[in-house]
């Protein structure tokens, strides 16, 4: 994140802080299966959603912040993984299926999954990775060429002739 501030769906809010991590999944343009099965391949399947599975390895294993809750982790370090239980599905915002998304913590592994509906043209989920340290950008420090030339102990003149060996390029005297 670029500021402070806050994101989130219409039902759903985070604190952000510079250095926050926001990343998202979108599916667009889904070919759904359609399928005949049967004695005489009559009945017709279609699939109804599709189940993306992300693995995450970190050098500690995940915590749920919220034992009755998988929508918060802690990552360690610091670090707080918030999952949305919403998705952006044909541009209206819906709640994911019940029980998604799941979290699996296997170790340092730790699994989501998520349960994307039928589209007709995409799905956007929108998680956030708070708790990075973003340090300010330093302030520029004004330096002179006379600066430059006492830091190294050089005259001009040498200061060129050394910058033109080092790069090859034959110096003019």
């Amino acid at each position: 994140m670029a500021t402070d501030g806050l994101v989130g769906t219409p039902s759903e809010t985070w604190a952000v802080k510079r250095g926050d991590l926001k990343w998202n999944i979108q599916l667009s343009s889904w070919n759904w299966c359609g399928c005949s099965k049967g004695v005489l391949g009559l009945d017709r399947e279609e699939g109804a959603f599709v189940d993306l599975d992300v693995t995450i390895k970190g050098s500690l294993a995940a915590e749920r912040k919220n034992s009755s809750s998988d929508s918060s982790l802690g990552l360690g370090g610091g670090l707080s993984l918030e999952l949305s239980r919403q998705v952006l599905v044909d541009k209206k915002w819906q709640a994911m299926s019940a029980g998604f998304p799941k979290v699996a913590i296997q170790g340092t592994a730790t699994t989501l999954t998520f349960r994307f509906p039928r589209i007709t043209n995409s799905a956007l989920y929108d998680p956030v990775i708070t708790g990075f340290v973003s340090a300010p950008a330093p302030a520029p420090v004004p330096v002179s060429a006379s600066d430059v030339r006492k830091s190294h102990g050089m005259s001009w003149a040498s200061t060129l002739a050394s910058l033109a060996a080092a790069l090859a390029v034959p110096s003019r005297s």
